[in-house]
């Protein structure tokens, strides 16, 4: 079994069967650690639940040890309900992530990326290549300008990508292959 999805319909608040206690139950019952992702029942937005009830759930599963992720029931529940979809963005989807390792399956990282930065001012650009025949799925590029990181998940068929503004202190890029494993950094500094 690679991962599981116990359908956890229940909101957080009734003590005894509630979301948090049978999340917490799961996740003790995962001895070989495999990847728990609650299933939540987004149908229940707007009609018996508000949204904030499935933002907690998601927050819940965040804190929670053994847990892995989460996913939606039904992704249709998503696409008609907008007002829905725009608080799940502004609360909890507010970067892109890259899914977890299936350690159990490969634990080989790809190797370390060729990384360049060129240009300079506006024109700067972040350009990647992967250093053996290893298949990349994601690339991770993070960045810190004026103290601050951001982080860019992208696409594996990518080799390139233009900075705005000005460039940065630091950057690191990471290539993750099929299995969720990730590479060594390859990481610039400016002098």
């Amino acid at each position: 079994m690679d991962y599981f999805v116990p359908q956890l319909y229940w909101a957080i608040d009734p003590p005894a069967q509630s979301f948090p206690v049978l999340l917490n139950w799961w996740a003790e019952q995962n001895p070989k650690g495999r990847h728990l992702l609650a299933g939540m029942d987004s149908t229940k937005v707007p009609r018996a639940w508000k949204a904030t009830e499935i933002i907690r759930q998601i927050q819940l599963t965040r804190k929670q040890p053994g847990v892995a992720g989460h996913v939606h029931w039904n992704m249709r529940s998503l696409l008609r309900n907008p007002d829905f979809r725009t608080n799940l963005i502004k609360e909890v989807y507010l970067q892109r992530t890259v899914p977890p390792a299936l350690t159990w399956l490969d634990q080989t990282p790809p190797g370390k990326p060729l990384f360049k930065l060129s240009g300079s001012g506006l024109r700067l650009k972040a350009s990647w290549k992967a250093s053996g025949e290893d298949k990349v799925r994601f690339w991770v590029l993070q960045m810190r300008r004026s103290g601050q990181w951001h982080t860019e998940v992208i696409d594996g068929g990518a080799s390139s990508l233009a900075l705005p503004n000005q460039a940065p202190e630091v950057a690191a890029l990471i290539a993750i292959d099929q299995f969720g494993n990730a590479s060594p950094a390859a990481v610039l500094q400016r002098d």
